[in-house]
């Protein structure tokens, strides 16, 4: 997820908002805030305590209450959806792993096929130039010959496995980076209906206290 960077307006200390939440927290002193301006384009944070101030008021208890109750039923929604995406990116790394093992697997013989048939044609042509001689000569050459074509071959395939099991790798993790942008964005709207309760909570005190 882009995130927005600003000053926190209480202790200047630097916060990184995900782009599209609607409340905030700074991490160093604290302070909640709404994110106002955002159908602007340009989001500016305004302390709880500034809200309230001007807002509280205006608003019946009956109407806060009511609104509290929506947010509890939008929170709990929000925690199901948070477990549902941290299972599915779970599940996806699962298979990656399993994934990588599998391309091992496949990769494992033609890698065996190729040192062992680079280490006999090594041995044949180390034969060829200092043991052999004569008619043997010519054979030794000959199957040193086919050797390393051999060696070759599984080269080619080794080569050519890992491609395409590199190719499904990238697959895979791009299903893991998009499960990832899932989980962040479930989690934001938790924080988001969390801190906006919070919020609603301070506004039914006020309220409360302005009946009595």
């Amino acid at each position: 997820m882009t995130s927005q960077n600003m000053l926190c307006p209480q202790c200047a200390a630097p916060m990184g908002i995900p782009a599209g939440r609607k409340y905030c927290q700074c991490e160093y002193c604290g302070s909640k805030f709404v994110l106002e301006g955002l159908e602007m384009g340009a989001p500016h944070p305004v302390r709880f305590e500034a809200v309230l101030a001007r807002t509280a008021e205006q608003m019946p208890l009956e109407e806060v209450e009511k609104h509290l109750a929506e947010l509890e039923l939008a929170i709990v929604d929000a925690e199901e959806e948070v477990e549902a995406k941290q299972a599915e990116l779970a599940e996806a790394r699962k298979v990656y792993r399993e994934t990588i093992a599998e391309v091992q697997k496949g990769i494992e013989p033609v890698q065996v096929g190729t040192y062992a048939a680079g280490l006999l044609a090594t041995v044949s042509w180390f034969l060829v130039v200092f043991v052999l001689g004569g008619s043997q000569w010519y054979a030794g050459l000959i199957i040193a010959m086919l050797l390393l074509f051999v060696a070759w071959g599984f080269y080619r395939e080794w080569q050519e496995a890992e491609r395409r099991g590199q190719g499904e790798l990238r697959e895979f993790r791009e299903v893991i980076e998009e499960a990832k942008a899932a989980v962040d964005q479930a989690v934001a709207r938790l924080a988001d209906y969390t801190l906006e309760k919070e919020l609603w909570q301070k506004r039914a005190i006020i309220c409360q206290q302005e009946e009595e």
